[in-house]
């Protein structure tokens, strides 16, 4: 819907509800790049209603998850399991490499992953509990469970 009112100054265009792709001459640039800028700041965008199961991370077996893995593939229209973790004041936030840009949650036992995390920090402090997904991590050959944050709930 966006790119059919600038379809003339395209070489080539296409996609789909959850995207699209162009081609633009340098000459046409310019108009292109404007046009988009203010019609993709109209957009109002809906935040999706999620589902999600409680069940803290150290709840999860590997056995468990593999078994929900066959419920897939997981994409648009059949989305990957949620969970919810409460924060019930019970986790801590642990900085993860040499910058820290990235964070573990500590909670229950269990460590989750919140990538660009320091970024979140004072979100964290708010935070009513998380939305993570589990996924399988194999190193050294050896499977295990690693838990990625997805939403900070507040």
């Amino acid at each position: 819907e966006i790119l059919n009112p600038i379809a003339s100054r395209l070489d080539a265009w296409g996609g789909h509800r959850f995207a699209a792709g162009f081609s633009v001459s340098r000459n046409n640039w310019d108009g292109v790049a404007l046009y988009l800028e203010k019609s993709l700041a109209a957009v109002e965008v809906e935040e999706p209603l999620l589902d999600a199961l409680e069940r803290l991370p150290g709840d999860i077996t590997l056995k468990e998850w593999k078994e929900l893995q066959l419920l897939g593939p997981f994409g648009n229209g059949n989305p990957s399991p949620l969970f919810y973790a409460p924060a019930d004041g019970a986790w801590g936030l642990l900085p993860l490499g040499k910058t820290g840009r990235h964070v573990q949650i500590e909670m229950d036992g269990s460590r989750i992953l919140a990538f660009d995390g320091e970024k979140l920090r004072e979100w964290f402090d708010k935070a009513r509990g998380i939305l993570y997904r589990p996924r399988i991590d194999t190193w050294r050959g050896v499977e295990r469970l690693q838990y990625l944050v997805e939403y900070i709930v507040v």
